[in-house]
């Protein structure tokens, strides 16, 4: 393997051929490794693909990493434990300050001296 491209020496025809085995379109496909479609057809045509693209495929090929794994098929983590795993309620939204100082809002102003100038 050459130190950029890590992904199993696989040629573009066998990313498209897995691709069209798979029976997705390049754009559901490539979208699972955060890449759009038209990158994904580039890399199918021979273009370099990058070292974290790469090792996503590496992993995918090996079948260390699922679609779920991905953001794309079913999740590893039973529905039971999800609750634990989603992030804590936000707090509640505080009421916003008031725009304008308590005098304004009374019609009473304070008195403003004028600058004397020379």
């Amino acid at each position: 393997m050459s130190g950029n491209n890590m992904a199993m020496e696989l040629q573009p025809h066998e990313l498209r051929k897995f691709r069209r085995k798979k029976r997705e379109s390049q754009g559901h496909f490539w979208s699972r490794f955060g890449v759009t479609q038209s990158r994904g057809s580039r890399f199918e045509k021979g273009a370099e693909i990058p070292r974290p693209v790469a090792i996503l495929l590496e992993l995918y090929f090996k079948g260390v990493l699922t679609d779920g794994d991905l953001g794309k098929g079913p999740k590893l983590v039973p529905e039971a434990a999800a609750p634990a795993l989603r992030p804590a309620q936000p707090i509640a939204a505080q009421p916003s300050p008031q725009k304008f100082p308590a005098y304004a809002r009374s019609g009473e102003y304070p008195a403003i001296s004028a600058a004397s100038s020379s």
